[in-house]
Formats: C-alpha cells, structure tokens, sequence
C-alpha cells in the first residue's frame, strides 16, 4: 500500500504502466487504422482487492477480469516501481487477459497464449526471455519442449495437469510461429479474429480449426504438420479448407527453430 511503499516518481510510474498497455495494444494489432482497430478509450484499472480471504489470499497473485486487473496489498509496488515493472512477468500476464481474444482461445489455452503479451513486453523491455532462461540449473523451457515433443506431445485441447510446467511449454508452440514469421502474424492475428470473431457458443474444436486455418492462410503456408506434431488436430472439414486452397509445405521443421 502507499503508506508502505510511496510512488517516489509518479510521471515516471504512469509513463511505464502506458508503455506496457501500449506494448500489448500493439501486439493486438490495436493501430488505429480501421475503426474496430481502435485503442479503447476505457482505462484499464488496477484495484486492490481488500475483501479478499486470508485463505483466498494464499491462492493468487493477481486476478483478471472485465478491465481491471485485482492485487493484493503487499503487491503494489511491482506495478508503481517503474524498474520493478519493467521485470515483472505476472503483471504483463493479468494485463494480457485484458487483451486475449475468445475466438481462438478454447479452455485449454486460456492461461497459454496470453503469455504472447509477457513475451512481448518482456522482449521491448529489454529482458531475457523466460523460456530461455535455466533457473537453479534445471532444464530451460525451450528444453524441455524438446523433450516433450521427441515424447509425443499431448493432446492441444486437453487440460494441462501436473505441476504446471506444460502451460509455458505449450507456449513454445506460439513462440516457435513468432520467430518463423516475426511478431506481425499474431497482430495480423487479432486483427483477423476482430473481422471474423466466432459466436460465443463456439466449441473447442470450432476454436481450434479456425485458428489452424487462420494460421495457414495468414502465412501462406501448411502448417497442419506443425500443427500435428504440437498435438493440435484440426478437423476434416477444417483440413478440407485447407486442401481447397493449395498451401505449400514449410521448407523446414519448425518444431526444431531451438
């Protein structure tokens, strides 16, 4: 709280929560060139959640939900520190959820693909990036994705179990597609699914055919090998789409850019 930990420099607080929110409109594809691209003019706000339970307060770190992002009382500071923020993955996370689309987020991947926006941030803040990154000399993330994928990946539209690791493995998945075809396929992305969203009651497999289509047709390029290898299948009538185009193959593995 503010009686514990002052904002020493509040133009500097507010100018690097604004340069995080504008990271992340940008990967949204939020450019202001049409008018569905606009930047909402609603602010994006920052509550601290004093009801919480003592036991609830145990359970998270930080929550999402309809724009404003819920923290805790002894978590401010990670927000208001400006050299704090700019390394801090969990509040690049819970602002990303602001941002996450429905139409290719089914129930598996909501705490996956909005991990793009921290990969984002991280990347424009200059930091080293987390999947790279071996902590208390274990195995990076890219790692074990090696691993999980010479395995034989689980199915994309399961639900993560054990401890957690899968989630920022799947996320090398995404991260793979960006460093193949650069940061513009997934603000191209946004912009698709903002022109052509899926209706609320879209299932799984809706959601997942429409981004593996999207995906091909974005890049030009089959990707449903790719696609196969990382466990995500897409359907026949979504392959057929696929087959009616003509894309070429990818010249390379992209599950081995690491």
């Amino acid at each position: 709280m503010y009686s514990e930990h002052p904002v020493d420099d509040p133009p500097a607080t507010f100018a690097t929560i604004n340069e995080m929110i504008d990271l992340q409109n940008k990967l949204a594809g939020f450019d202001g060139k049409t008018r569905r691209d606009q930047p909402t003019r609603l602010r994006l706000h920052y509550l601290v959640d004093f009801r919480v339970s003592k036991e609830d307060r145990e359970r998270f770190y930080m929550y999402a939900t309809d724009q404003f992002i819920g923290m805790l009382d002894d978590n401010t500071e990670e927000l208001t520190d400006p050299d704090q923020l700019r390394r801090e993955w969990g509040i690049w996370h819970e602002t990303g959820h602001t941002h996450q689309q429905n139409s290719w987020t089914w129930d598996a991947l909501g705490e996956v693909n909005v991990n793009l926006f921290s990969l984002y941030v991280q990347e424009a803040f200059g930091q080293e990036n987390r999947l790279q990154v071996n902590e208390d000399e274990q195995p990076s993330t890219l790692e074990k994705a090696r691993d999980y994928l010479e395995a034989g990946a689980n199915n994309m539209l399961a639900e993560v179990e054990g401890d957690g690791d899968e989630f920022f493995i799947r996320l090398v998945m995404f991260y793979q597609l960006k460093e193949a075809f650069g940061w513009d396929l997934f603000i191209d992305l946004h912009k698709h699914f903002r022109a052509h969203p899926l209706p609320e009651d879209a299932s799984d497999q809706d959601k997942a055919d429409a981004f593996v289509v999207s995906m091909c047709e974005l890049t030009g390029v089959d990707l449903r090998p790719f696609f196969d290898k990382w466990g995500l299948q897409a359907s026949r009538s979504a392959k057929r789409k696929i087959d009616a185009v003509g894309y070429e193959l990818p010249e390379d593995d992209l599950t081995q850019i690491f």
